[in-house]
């Protein structure tokens, strides 16, 4: 599937298309019907960034939406193509600390944690 790449206000369709292309710069250049340095070149000239800084930019606004809407950290890392919960998680520290800790409480029991006091 091509899709005519046109920059301007209008952000429909381009959150789709970022997940479509799995936040990857090469997969939407080719969604785009361009070369991969095409795109680096009409992203930097036309919106300031780079492909792959969009991308995640993208994906940090996917993520901000997920955990508004409680998702756990592992459905959001799979929903949005992370190889795993931990590059997710790193990507969650960097990109949005107070939602980091203001995640939802564990769904696991809470274990009484004892500790012997100093004599």
């Amino acid at each position: 599937m091509l899709v005519q790449i046109t920059f301007g206000k209008s952000k429909e369709g381009w959150g789709e298309l970022a997940e479509a292309a799995r936040y990857r710069a090469r997969e939407l250049a080719e969604r785009c019907g361009l070369s991969l340095r095409q795109l680096q070149r009409r992203f930097k000239s036309e919106k300031g960034l780079t492909p792959k800084q969009w991308l995640q930019e993208q994906r940090v606004a996917a993520a901000r939406r997920m955990i508004s809407e409680g998702l756990r950290p592992k459905e959001i890392a799979t929903a949005l193509k992370f190889s795993d919960q931990s590059h997710y998680s790193k990507m969650v520290r960097a990109e949005l600390p107070s939602a980091a800790k203001k995640r939802p409480p564990s769904r696991r029991s809470k274990r009484t944690v004892v500790r012997k006091k100093k004599r």
